[in-house]
């Protein structure tokens, strides 16, 4: 007797093959290692005769983890509005971001050559890097008790906000040296890394790490290395001579200064202007009375007049204050 019922499936109309780089390359965990915690991933544009065209609001894929880890994304996007729409993409070219917003353990990345609908037999593989809260495994985990050497930052502008899209490199790009006979490098993918709106960033210098194969070219003795910091409308800036080590992980800071603003016996005072000499840039005190002053990344020592004018007030200064290349100096606080 033949059953009168049809069934019909509807495959996914993208299927996403995430896999954590430095994971795979460490080979901490496995060949084909995923990456660790809730992933997000956007269409924020569109391909057209090699043109992009960015929308005006990203579309957040809602997808669906296997077990295998594969996530697939069956036409459904989270609008900004948080509501989940069902939507028929048309045939064409897909800019895709990818990133990790709830635990920044991954760098945020972009690719510009995602095809809808995608073969339902084809996975679209992407690579996460490690980001600035990436949980690194632990010493033991490396021969010889050894972890990756790191450095990392912040970069901010003169008022303590992070800056994006600051790109922070090791300079030269490092190689890490794959085959003998013949001799065969490759890029290290984890010498590069492009600031979102927080301004952090974090390096990892290979030589140091085990399974390193060779020294790296123009990374010398395992002691220090260059770090550059290319800006979206300024020079470039090169940072010689930062020190690494196995291992562990080294802060790059900027100078900087803090302070306060209050009035005796009344509190802290909100909105006064802190002005220092050299500087063209005024801060301002916060709810709190507390102000920030950052420095360009090649500052070097010396003294400057800090003046701060509480609004409607007359200002005072304190002189000779220090500045010291990449530390926080506490200025004594303001009274009036």
């Amino acid at each position: 007797m033949s059953s009168g019922y049809q069934f019909s499936f509807q495959g996914p109309a993208l299927i996403v093959d995430p896999e954590d780089s430095y994971a795979r390359e460490a080979g901490v965990r496995g060949r084909h290692p995923r990456p660790i915690g809730p992933l997000k991933y956007s269409l924020v544009g569109e391909m057209v005769a090699g043109t992009r065209h960015n929308f005006s609001e990203p579309l957040e894929l809602v997808v669906k983890r296997n077990p295998s880890g594969y996530e697939l994304f069956f036409d459904s996007v989270r609008l900004p509005d948080k509501q989940v729409r069902r939507i028929q993409f048309q045939n064409g070219t897909y800019v895709l971001r990818f990133e990790s917003d709830r635990t920044q353990f991954y760098q945020r990345g972009e690719r510009e050559d995602l095809v809808l609908p995608q073969p339902r037999t084809q996975s679209f593989h992407i690579d996460f890097k490690p980001g600035y809260a990436y949980p690194f495994p632990g010493q033991g985990t490396f021969a010889a008790k050894r972890g990756p050497a790191l450095i990392q930052g912040t970069i901010f502008d003169a008022e303590g906000r992070g800056i994006p899209k600051v790109t922070v490199a090791l300079n030269p790009a490092p190689t890490i040296q794959v085959s003998t006979n013949p001799v065969v490098t490759r890029p290290w993918p984890f010498g590069e890394y492009l600031t979102d709106e927080s301004g952090q960033w974090l390096l990892v210098v290979p030589q140091a790490i085990d399974y390193a194969p060779t020294p790296q070219p123009g990374i010398p003795g395992g002691s220090t290395v260059t770090v550059r910091f290319s800006f979206p409308n300024a020079p470039s800036i090169d940072l010689a001579n930062i020190p690494f080590a196995p291992g562990q992980a080294i802060s790059l800071n900027q100078a900087a200064l803090r302070g306060s603003v209050v009035r005796k016996d009344a509190g802290p005072i909100v909105g006064a202007t802190i002005e220092i000499s050299g500087e063209a840039v005024r801060t301002r005190s916060g709810s709190d009375g507390t102000w920030v002053h950052y420095f360009g990344l090649t500052q070097a020592n010396t003294f400057v007049t800090v003046t701060a004018t509480p609004p409607g007030g007359q200002p005072k200064q304190q002189t000779q204050i220090p500045v010291q290349a990449r530390k926080t100096v506490w200025v004594p606080a303001f009274e009036f």
